[in-house]
């Protein structure tokens, strides 16, 4: 389970962008960083794996990434707690954490923009609803899935799509980061468009999900043209839907280009870019594509 960008905007800020250990200044960027402006790391206090450091515990997979579980460090100070477990305990490691909070807002209370806080706040927990809608984690499932011969989508899906549309289209925007506020909004459109284009052919099964209804067998036995008509309308939602998702993985992974460049570098970076896969056809041959828009289509579509 990946840690929250709400929950790593909350360890960075009050932690100052410092080592919670040394108070060295850190880096969250790993090509800025140097020998003496280090690349920050979110160091687990319970391990994220019962086997890791003080990994035996009765904390979920979500309390284990949430920020009450995660300490900021430097490279040096996180391999040391990890050696050392007899003497960075859970109880030293939330103390050290503590205390350097209490230092960042004695110390440093006079050089943070708290207004800047709050609004990179917002940002941070729309990014994770945005996750959340689109159900990030399981991506290549249900992408998959939808642009199989059978089109199906979940249920929970569907409503999580529909409220996509709601938050953002109800937030409001700070002005701060204007090229990610319209990355999101396009993705909240392409997406709209998506579920629109789905939902002009598909119904509810017993089982509880959507499936695309093959609406042309209902007119075999009937004059060759009609059905023929039928298989073509039926083909065309087919291409629209295809169409429509190839433009809602491109405003996906400008989306995701966003959030590596205004917030966190590491933002599904060992996923790499969305792919959609579309298959398998009459030869049994899957079709893998990487959707992007040009970079012209970038910059109009962000400034």
């Amino acid at each position: 389970m990946k840690i929250s960008e709400k929950d790593i905007k909350l360890l960075w800020g009050k932690s100052g962008n410092r080592c919670s250990i040394c108070h060295v200044e850190l880096s969250s960027d790993k090509k800025t960083s140097t020998k003496d402006y280090p690349l920050g790391e979110q160091a687990h206090i319970v391990a994220e794996e019962s086997s890791g450091p003080r990994g035996e515990s009765q904390l979920t997979s979500l309390e284990r990434n949430s920020y009450s579980n995660l300490v900021l460090l430097c490279p040096t100070h996180h391999t040391a707690i990890d050696k050392d477990t007899d003497y960075y305990s859970i109880e030293k490691l939330q103390f050290i954490k503590s205390n350097n909070e209490q230092w960042v807002r004695e110390k440093l209370s006079s050089i943070i923009d708290l207004h800047n806080e709050a609004k990179d706040m917002v940002y941070a927990d729309l990014i994770d609803k945005i996750v959340k809608f689109i159900d990030l984690e399981h991506w290549d499932s249900w992408s998959s899935h939808l642009l199989s011969s059978l089109h199906r989508m979940d249920q929970t899906l569907r409503n999580s799509l529909l409220d996509l549309q709601v938050q953002v289209s109800k937030t409001l925007w700070s002005g701060k980061y204007p090229d990610l506020e319209k990355a999101m909004k396009l993705l909240s459109k392409y997406f709209g468009d998506v579920l629109g284009t789905y939902l002009e052919n598909a119904e509810l099964n017993s089982e509880g999900d959507y499936k695309g209804v093959k609406f042309y067998k209902n007119y075999y036995g009937k004059a060759q043209s009609v059905v023929s008509e039928k298989v073509a309308e039926y083909d065309k939602w087919e291409e629209d839907l295809s169409t429509s998702m190839h433009e809602a993985t491109k405003s996906l992974n400008l989306f995701a280009d966003k959030v590596r460049e205004h917030f966190n570098p590491f933002f599904y970076v060992t996923d790499g870019k969305f792919m959609i896969v579309e298959g398998p056809y009459e030869d049994l041959e899957f079709k893998y594509y990487t959707p992007e828009f040009t970079n012209l289509e970038k910059q109009t579509k962000t400034s």
